[in-house]
């Protein structure tokens, strides 16, 4: 199983390294934890892309001024 830093993960979804690490804290992207180092499955990642995740959905500028 191939496994990615939270780096490529971020880079990958674009998004902040910061998000990708808040999505693990919830729960939101399943993670594991080998010592000090997070990865994340790239099948996990192949879903997340493939569904549409709501980390990964943008709203318009119309929606975020409400």
């Amino acid at each position: 199983m191939a496994m990615c830093t939270v780096e490529e993960a971020a880079s990958r979804l674009r998004l902040s390294e910061h998000t990708v690490r808040a999505a693990v804290r919830s729960g939101s992207i399943p993670a594991v934890k080998l010592g000090r180092r997070i990865r994340i499955a790239e099948a996990t990642l192949d879903a997340l892309e493939r569904v549409g995740h709501p980390l990964l959905t943008r709203r318009s500028t119309s929606e975020a001024t409400l």
